[in-house]
């Protein structure tokens, strides 16, 4: 089903999105849901995601946790050198949180 198709049929189900924010802080949503490191929010009746509903929602953030990690395990490394930054950029990017 192509994505058109998905918003004309309000009965299609969207695929989970996986976002990455920063190196290691990854996020999986529904059209529902979002999963953000270990908390859940319900997106229907909390948009601006103030709420973590993971305790009450025990299944379901253990699925979406399982769902996430299938994702980034089928991702393959990109090939070819990575650059290596020097001393002062890699402490400007630790201060900023994309290096540890």
């Amino acid at each position: 089903m192509s994505l058109v198709e998905s918003i004309l049929d309000k009965k299609a189900e969207i695929p989970p999105a996986v976002s990455q924010q920063g190196l290691k802080a990854y996020s999986i949503r529904t059209d529902r849901w979002k999963l953000y490191g270990t908390k859940l929010y319900d997106l229907e009746s909390d948009p601006e995601e103030k709420e973590d509903v993971s305790r009450d929602n025990n299944d379901l953030t253990r699925t979406l946790t399982e769902m996430l990690d299938e994702v980034l395990k089928s991702r393959t490394a990109a090939t070819g050198t990575q650059a290596k930054p020097d001393k002062v950029t890699l402490e400007q990017l630790k201060a900023l949180g994309y290096a540890e």
